[in-house]
């Protein structure tokens, strides 16, 4: 897929869902989240970025009942719905992932080895 069109592609879905388990990071969670898409995750390392939405998206790694169950009820809710969450976990990945908090995060951490 041409790189332009991965956006597009991530907004034709109603939901993403993402298999990585915990200890890996996955960046494609958070390209779903920032294209406003809800993102059920079996990462417990998404739970920060998850924020309030966080204990209706995770699941458990090999839980497929615990993805089916998550995935339900995230399809029954409404348009309006799902557009919130997804409005609300771009947002999360603009506050905590951003290349500006990269940034200050890196210079936190050097920080203590700067005279």
């Amino acid at each position: 897929m041409p790189r332009g069109e991965l956006p597009e592609h991530y907004r034709r879905c109603a939901v993403h869902v993402n298999l990585t388990p915990a200890g890996f990071g996955d960046k494609v969670a958070w390209e779903a989240m920032s294209c406003g898409r809800p993102c059920l995750a079996a990462n417990e390392d998404f739970r920060e970025t998850l924020g309030r939405y966080a204990d209706d998206l995770l699941f458990g790694v090999n839980d497929p009942a615990g993805l089916a169950a998550k995935l339900s009820a995230v399809l029954q809710k409404s348009a309006a719905e799902r557009t919130e969450i997804g409005a609300y976990l771009r947002g999360q990945v603009e506050q905590l992932h951003s290349l500006p908090r990269l940034a200050e995060r890196i210079l936190e951490q050097i920080q203590p080895f700067r005279t």
